[in-house]
């Protein structure tokens, strides 16, 4: 469930909207109510705040045993056989860990639903200040968009690449930091 306070907040937030869409379709001037615009945006910060401090809090139980280990689990239980190649050498903080292990679920869970291959590959390394996870498959290609995930990377200062011709192969690469930023500067916006 989500957090109590956070939850609060994303009403809020959606009340104060209502109220600005309301009072421009009745023809009030947007000068008028750039204070509610203000405070829904402010009010969005907080929640974000209270999310990434809630996120960072949840820590799968397969990654107990390490990422190296909780990978193994997550290819042996996935839809379609997984190739891994794990090298992680260097040490990554929990939280990094906790966000690589649902990238590669996520991003495994996409091959199987949308590519049409019948198996994949995922490589995860550290590299200098690094983590960087791809996932591979021989399916049709074409993949696009994938804002959420790009978003999330870049919400702890990673980054995704995505290279899928149509006609395949697809190769997703997620690059993080071994150490999770902690302010962002999207955050100040």
């Amino acid at each position: 469930m989500l957090h109590d306070v956070t939850q609060a907040q994303l009403v809020a937030i959606a009340m104060k909207l209502g109220d600005v869409r309301d009072r421009l379709e009745s023809g009030e001037s947007a000068d008028s109510i750039a204070a509610s615009i203000a405070a829904a945006h402010d009010t969005s910060k907080d929640a974000l705040t209270d999310l990434r401090s809630l996120v960072r809090g949840i820590h799968p139980a397969a990654l107990d045993a390490g990422l190296h280990t909780a990978l193994q689990t997550l290819a042996s239980r996935s839809a379609l056989p997984v190739a891994l190649d794990a090298q992680i050498r260097d040490e990554v903080t929990d939280a990094v860990e906790t966000v690589a292990y649902y990238y590669a679920a996520e991003l495994l869970n996409n091959v199987a639903k949308h590519s049409g291959a019948d198996r994949a590959e995922l490589a995860v390394r550290t590299e200098g200040e690094f983590l960087i996870l791809a996932v591979r498959d021989e399916g049709r290609g074409g993949a696009r968009g994938l804002a959420s995930v790009r978003e999330r990377a870049g919400s702890v200062g990673g980054n995704v690449t995505i290279d899928s011709p149509e006609g395949g192969p697809t190769i997703i690469t997620v690059t993080l930091p071994r150490n999770l930023v902690t302010d962002h500067p999207a955050m100040d916006q």
